[in-house]
């Protein structure tokens, strides 16, 4: 239960890191005008598999386990439109520690031309706020010191969307 709720605790947290690093960095020229054919669906396809991507870039032999959410949230962005938000835990083998992880992986974005805007949090573990140049979809690493495991959190472009959404999680 104690494992549940840090869990909870730890997605919560995530979650709104992100949300303040999407809400804080300038929009995206793809977030000024919503495109009206992203749907939830592609949303949350394109920011899974940019998690699954970050994920890659570490090496193999570093990685124990990949813990990818099924679902996700959808938040609003403002009053016509939505993102979809995605978290991923990878569990590290003791050859590199949280902060190598994110440093690796800030490295590697780096090579891949992506927006970096590298950080510390409170206490002062190493994270990064990285946008893929080509969807305009925003991740945040973080890893915690105390725990052999790392956070990729993903926060897809505004989209608009018809009526079958409402914000909140299970998508």
């Amino acid at each position: 239960m104690l494992y549940l709720r840090r869990g909870v605790a730890v997605l919560v947290a995530v979650f709104a890191t992100c949300a303040i690093a999407a809400c804080s960095a300038p929009p995206a020229q793809s977030e000024t005008a919503a495109t009206p054919a992203v749907t939830w669906h592609t949303a949350k396809a394109t920011s899974q598999e940019l998690e699954r991507t970050v994920v890659a870039l570490l090496p193999a032999e570093a990685v124990v386990e990949v813990d990818q959410a099924e679902t996700g949230d959808v938040d609003v962005c403002n009053s016509r439109e939505y993102r979809w938000l995605g978290i991923t835990t990878v569990t590290l083998d003791e050859s590199m520690t949280p902060g190598e992880a994110v440093a690796f992986i800030e490295a590697r974005l780096g090579e891949l031309e992506w927006t970096l805007v590298p950080d510390h949090d409170v206490l002062r573990n190493r994270r990064l706020v990285a946008t893929d140049p080509k969807t305009a979809t925003r991740i945040l690493v973080k890893g915690d010191g105390a725990d052999e495991e790392i956070q990729i959190a993903s926060t897809s472009p505004c989209f608009a969307s018809s009526n079958d959404v409402v914000p909140g999680p299970g998508y």
